[in-house]
């Protein structure tokens, strides 16, 4: 009787406690429940810290760039040239690039030389970076007012051709196309990069220059003694007197052409023509030229008809150089440019060779 009573108790017990049970199985799983909310709402709160000590890293980099841009401007103030000061403000929008007086400043200089592309395009980014920059906007319709037109109305059909300089062996082409004239130069030191055409129109009776080389400068034609025209203008300015009919444009290149053998011609340089040879053979080519003698053309790469390299040469009173060829075969010749880069600049030089016996 005593076993029954107590298993009787023992049931009585277990079904009183169910409801509680149950009770607490809810609870345990809501608490379940809200310690994954916790986590979730941590895993958050920590992302965005992290998110901001990025962005706060970021702007502090970005103040620090401003900061080296800012000296750069300075630096401009007080550059002894245009170009010297167009440097430092190209540098300082490559560090600090939404910058929308800088953008501005630049314009104005690049409009002060005559490159109306390249200053259109500063005062409209100042213009994006700060709609109601007034005098960026004004500047943007001044270098509209200045921008050479399509067609001068003009006949310049007399005045196309080649022209020559005796001045560092300077060779210039003047080309019509819809009645609008642009000018080339080629054989210079370098020392801009906005291009090698420059469009030509006239104002007031003058002949102006618009991007390019002569980019910013007048230029003045007038018929020489014996009939031919002729053109001063340009940095010292030069005098071009026309030598020939346009040249015709070269054929394409003959990418199947076997470049092996002996090479000889001349590179147009500004000191004159200087007569060079190559041999090609079992992959490497031998370069002679002013101080290099049988030099071996380092980094080199040939294929489908093309060449490309470089020498070191050294030219009496003007230094060392670094010489650049890029040479095509184009009308059974091998012809392209050579590039000396020394301190004194860079000279892009016309290249033009044959072959010979080696």
């Amino acid at each position: 009787m005593r076993g029954r009573r107590g298993l009787g108790r023992l049931v009585a017990l277990a079904l009183a406690l169910w409801p509680l049970a149950g009770c607490m199985g809810k609870v345990l799983k809501e608490q379940r429940v809200e310690i994954e909310r916790q986590r979730e709402e941590l895993s958050r709160l920590t992302a965005e810290m992290e998110a901001v000590r990025e962005q706060q890293r970021k702007e502090r980099e970005q103040r620090e760039a401003c900061n080296r841009a800012f000296y750069e401007y300075q630096a401009a103030h007080s550059a002894a040239g245009t170009d010297d000061a167009i440097a430092h403000y190209e540098k300082g929008l490559s560090l600090c690039p939404d910058d929308d007086v800088a953008h501005n400043d630049l314009g104005e200089l690049y409009l002060g030389q005559g490159r109306i592309d390249a200053a259109r395009a500063q005062f409209e980014e100042a213009l994006r970076i700060n709609p109601e920059f007034s005098r960026a906007r004004q500047n943007l319709e001044a270098a509209a007012k200045k921008e050479a037109p399509r067609a001068t109305g003009d006949d310049w059909s007399p005045y196309t051709g080649r022209y020559a300089s005796g001045f560092w062996n300077l060779d210039s082409v003047l080309t019509v196309e819809g009645g609008a004239p642009t000018v080339s130069l080629e054989g210079a030191f370098s020392w801009r990069d906005e291009g090698e055409v420059s469009r030509l129109y006239r104002e007031n009776g003058v002949v102006r220059a618009v991007d390019g080389p002569f980019a910013g400068f007048d230029l003045a034609f007038e018929t020489a003694p014996d009939g031919a025209p002729r053109f001063f203008g340009g940095l010292y300015p030069f005098r071009f007197d026309r030598v020939a009919d346009v040249p015709r444009p070269p054929g394409p290149v003959d990418e199947s052409a076997d470049l092996a053998g002996a090479w000889s011609g001349t590179v147009r340089s500004p000191l004159g023509p200087v007569p060079v040879s190559l041999v090609i053979s079992g992959g490497s080519v031998a370069v002679s030229a002013l101080s290099a003698h049988d030099a071996p053309l380092e980094e080199l790469a040939i294929g489908r008809g093309r060449l490309t390299g470089h020498l070191d040469a050294s030219v009496p009173g003007l230094g060392d150089f670094r010489v650049f060829l890029r040479l095509a075969a184009v009308d059974g010749k091998l012809a392209g440019k050579a590039y000396a880069r020394g301190a004194v600049g860079e000279a892009p030089m016309p290249v033009e060779l044959s072959r010979s016996e080696s």
